[in-house]
């Protein structure tokens, strides 16, 4: 194991892993051959490392406001066990798909773990069981679904496109958005599959197809995906600006503009996106709803626009007493990295700075912020400070997602990838290439 799924294959000739297994890979195998050799079946021990596997995936999730790097010793646990379970061979593999296949129960952990080995092998044959898994799974619980084509989006398998491709455009809907997602997810979905998905009319077939647009260079004319911004789906329209945003498209920013003009700022996040993508033309309109309706919403917006000429609002909510503390202090703390309220990591907590803190914090810090710069985390929002928040700092994956969003509508041509859930190593190389592109021109835009 060399500390991805993406880098062990399992040769289904030979039943062994093509990749030389890492050093705790050794160790792990050093305690279970003994057992086997007493006389323990490969399936008793193999079970137990996908239940593990289905475990150790939910633990990968960093908790609210823990590093994102810190699950890491999870997720190689969650690679050892992989690489015990395809060392076992390709019997044990059948037998865990028919294992869960034959479930009466729904168990999305299993659902992932087994999908996972069967994207681990190569060729296409241990493929198409998970095809046929995953009708299983569409038809009888959408968490399995939704496990089974994570794990696949995650597996190295080259030919998962080939396989499951052919079946996007037949079968029942629940089937037909599984493999939607999984092909938007592993960056194919091909520029006709893109058109046809954002025309089938179906929110879950074109939302798979609006993200994989996000990402890519010149996928489709504006035109063809900007009128969805008018789509009775909350979902599509949320997603829509999301696509404008990234794509520096004003009429996602209009969309919302417009939307909290008809007094609905939290439909399709509209608040969020005048947040992020507004002028400074827009600041009246949320400074406005700040100050009159604030909500959850309304004050990660002002987090993410910068001002420092917020603080003072954003003061008051915490002094107020009311359920918008915790909410103004993530805001302050995005626009300044005053560094006084703490997440208490033993009791799950995050324990608040006081009013009072923070208001001195300012007193002495103000001289330092100028009015009419957007900031972040203390320092002028551009790509550097983008670059900062992605790498560093405590931050849940949607945050980090929408980071990146933030660096691609800065980027000129076709983004490096970036999933918040792929295993970390993948997360840092991703880093690494959005550092290599960007060297040249950091700035603050």
């Amino acid at each position: 194991m060399t500390g991805c799924p993406r880098c062990t294959v399992q040769d289904s000739a030979s039943e062994s892993p093509i990749v030389e297994s890492s050093e705790s890979a050794h160790d792990f195998w050093s305690q279970v051959l003994p057992v086997h050799t007493e006389g323990i079946h490969l399936w008793d021990i193999a079970l137990d490392c996908l239940e593990n596997i289905g475990t150790l995936h939910g633990i990968r999730k960093p908790l609210p406001h823990e590093n994102w790097r810190s699950p890491i010793q999870a997720e190689q646990r969650l690679l050892n066990q992989l690489d015990a379970v395809l060392a076992c061979g390709e019997s044990v593999n059948s037998r865990a798909a028919d294992y869960v296949r034959d479930s009466e129960i729904p168990d999305p952990g299993l659902a992932f773990a087994v999908m996972l080995v069967l994207g681990c092998v190569s060729g296409t044959d241990s493929l198409q069981v998970g095809r046929q898994l995953l009708e299983v799974f569409s038809a009888r619980d959408p968490d399995e679904t939704q496990a089974a084509t994570e794990a696949l989006s995650l597996a190295p398998n080259p030919n998962v496109s080939a396989v499951f491709s052919p079946f996007l455009e037949q079968g029942p809907p629940a089937l037909r958005s599984g493999i939607a997602r999984l092909l938007s997810w592993r960056g194919e979905l091909t520029a006709e599959q893109v058109y046809k998905l954002l025309h089938s009319g179906n929110p879950d077939l074109m939302l798979p197809a609006i993200d994989s647009i996000v990402e890519a260079d010149a996928t489709l004319a504006t035109g063809e995906w900007i009128g969805f911004l008018q789509n009775d789906s909350e979902s599509v329209v949320r997603a829509e600006m999301r696509l404008s945003f990234a794509k520096r498209q004003s009429a996602g920013r209009h969309r919302a503009i417009g939307l909290i003009a008809d007094g609905r700022p939290e439909f399709a996040d509209s608040a969020l996106w005048v947040g992020l993508a507004g002028d400074y033309r827009d600041w009246a309109i949320l400074e406005k709803l700040l100050t009159g309706s604030p909500s959850p919403l309304v004050i990660a917006a002002t987090g993410y626009w910068g001002y420092p000429e917020a603080f003072p609002t954003l003061l008051d909510l915490l002094k107020s007493g009311s359920n918008y503390r915790a909410d103004a202090a993530f805001a302050i703390e995005r626009i300044t990295a005053a560094d006084l309220s703490h997440w208490n990591s033993d009791s799950q907590d995050l324990e608040l700075a006081n009013p009072e803190e923070y208001e001195r914090w300012w007193n002495g810090h103000s001289r330092n912020f100028l009015p009419n710069i957007r900031m972040r985390r203390g320092r002028a929002l551009g790509t550097e400070a983008l670059l900062a928040e992605l790498e560093n700092g405590t931050h849940t994956r949607n945050e980090r997602t929408i980071t990146h969003l933030e660096l691609i509508s800065r980027f000129e041509g076709r983004p490096p990838r970036f999933r918040a859930d792929d295993f970390i190593p993948y997360q840092e190389q991703s880093i690494l290439q959005w550092k290599r592109c960007l060297a040249p021109s950091l700035t603050t835009l």
